[in-house]
């Protein structure tokens, strides 16, 4: 970018971009200031827009940073995300820098989302209404009847969620204590499964467990670990109803058959232990012994089978395809529209190859 170009931009500083870069890259303004010679304070008020930074300046947060320039001029929609309006598992388990990061990259997400739907039509969102404070075992029938879905296993959870409107991401979390999150942005619902935790049965029991905080947690604190335990009890009864699963667990702890029921219901042992417990196949001490032998023999860190690989969304690799096939818009025309350089983008798997998906259409 030459100086004429580096000055327009300059004219058109939006601080907002600055701060969404920079959080995309996990800095602090303190740590972004020393890498550029500045101090913090100059850092705030770049991107509170009290002052504007000198054309060499732009040049040097755009080269730290990862991105073109022109990603800090003003005129493209931003998308903003409260803290308090993403469904974190654990406010104190993980830092306030990894969550920024997190709820960075998952507006980075939407601003993709948007410019795609200009493009072509992604499957609408479609979710029950459900009164406030019904318990989580009779909102998970609700939904499995308004969806249709029956009372036997769901064969692929995230295609599930995809086809019903919820954008779902897989990205990498930067630390192992940053779980699965969800959020509502605009009206658009977003999933956000992190890719470092690959065991097929907890991704699809994290996705789960996400739907209802989409469905029933619209106003509710983050965090709150009655709520967390109101998606996990959700997620055991979505994923394994009552009526269909109770007369197919045994009335001990028998692996064996623990194993062959994991293989049919997508879920984890421990999961089906537990769900034992609650439906009154085992009791209680029976139930702590089970968890004890897990433990001693390492299957609370790796259990014993394998599901295979982790479900992978492909709603937005898809349309990202049918656009590339039918208008040869493609991966470098979407970088370009949000101004990042196309590896930026990765991370969110909009370079899969994968089917063309008949639900989805162009305008």
């Amino acid at each position: 970018m030459n100086q004429e170009e580096l000055s327009t931009v300059r004219r058109l500083f939006d601080g907002r971009r600055l701060e969404q870069a920079r959080e995309l890259r996990g800095l602090l303004k303190s740590e972004l200031a020393k890498e550029v010679g500045l101090t913090a304070a100059a850092i705030g008020q770049f991107e509170s827009n009290l002052s504007h930074p000198t054309v060499g300046t732009i040049a040097k947060l755009a080269l730290k940073l990862g991105v073109p320039p022109l990603f800090f001029a003003a005129g493209r929609p931003q998308l903003d995300l409260p803290e308090q309006n993403v469904h974190f598992r654990s406010l104190r388990s993980t830092s306030k820098r990894d969550r920024t990061q997190a709820r960075a990259q998952v507006r980075l997400l939407a601003e993709i989302v948007d410019v795609l739907l200009r493009r072509v039509r992604l499957p609408a969102v479609d979710m029950p209404e459900v009164a406030e404070g019904t318990q989580p075992s009779v909102t998970a029938a609700a939904v499995r009847e308004y969806w249709q879905l029956g009372e036997g296993p769901i064969s692929n959870v995230v295609r599930l969620l995809e086809s019903k409107g919820v954008v779902v991401t897989r990205l990498p979390a930067a630390t192992d204590e940053l779980d699965a999150f969800s959020c509502d942005i605009a009206g658009r619902l977003f999933v956000v499964l992190t890719s470092n935790k690959g065991a097929a049965d907890r991704s699809r029991f994290d996705a789960a467990h996400e739907l209802l905080h989409l469905i029933a947690h619209h106003d509710a604190s983050p965090g709150d670990p009655t709520l967390e335990d109101e998606a996990n009890q959700f997620a055991a009864a979505f994923l394994m109803p009552a009526s269909a699963i109770k007369p197919e667990l045994p009335d001990r702890v028998d692996w064996r058959r623990f194993a062959e029921l994991k293989l049919r219901w997508g879920v984890s042992m421990a999961a089906l232990l537990r769900r034992a417990r609650d439906l009154g196949r085992i009791n209680d001490a029976a139930y702590r012994r089970g968890m004890m032998e897990m433990s001693r023999r390492g299957w609370r860190r790796s259990e014993p089978v394998d599901l295979g690989d982790p479900e992978q969304p492909e709603m937005l690799t898809r349309a990202l395809e049918l656009l590339d096939k039918a208008r040869g818009y493609g991966l470098a025309d979407l970088a370009s529209d949000v101004v990042l350089p196309t590896e930026m983008l990765e991370p969110f798997r909009l370079t899969l190859e994968a089917p063309m998906a008949p639900e989805l259409t162009l305008p």
